[in-house]
């Protein structure tokens, strides 16, 4: 399994886009991919200040069980913001991206990598960042060492 490099467009005509591992199985045999979205961008024909809204509907676990979720990821605006970096990770498929406002075009980029693929968060962070960061991972392998001598693990 290889990971491939996911592009869609959104606007006027094609308002929705729907990622959907399990429903395509001609791309996808084995459905255990997950999609990375990387960035949104405004193209150059979009309209002089018309917001752009592109909102996600994905599934969450809230309280030990699924539960579909609708939520704004990007806001894009020719004249101020034409694009967004990011690391937006969907372990499960389907995702729908729709363009709730403006009339676009919108790019999205990212990947679809095998399911168990660790990303590589490639962000400089300063030393001060990197030693909270040192704290945390020891404070979590604390934890666990605790939850592991209270239960009579090793």
């Amino acid at each position: 399994m290889d990971d491939n490099f996911y592009a869609t467009t959104l606007d006027s005509t094609n308002k929705t886009v729907k990622w959907d591992v399990v429903g395509d199985t001609k791309e996808f045999p084995n459905p255990f991919y997950k999609l990375i979205i990387r960035q949104f961008l405004l193209g150059h024909t979009a309209k002089e200040d018309e917001y752009n809204v592109i909102e996600v509907e994905t599934s969450s676990m809230t309280e030990s069980k699924p539960n579909q979720v609708k939520v704004p990821v990007a806001v894009l605006k020719a004249g101020e913001t034409r694009s967004i970096q990011t690391v937006l990770e969907f372990p499960d498929s389907p995702v729908t991206f729709t363009l709730v406002e403006g009339s676009g075009p919108v790019y999205i980029h990212g990947q679809q990598v095998p399911g168990n693929y660790e990303i590589e968060d490639t962000t400089e962070l300063s030393d001060e960042e990197e030693e909270d960061e040192e704290d945390v991972k020891m404070a979590n392998a604390k934890a666990k060492n605790a939850k592991n001598a209270k239960n009579g693990k090793k």
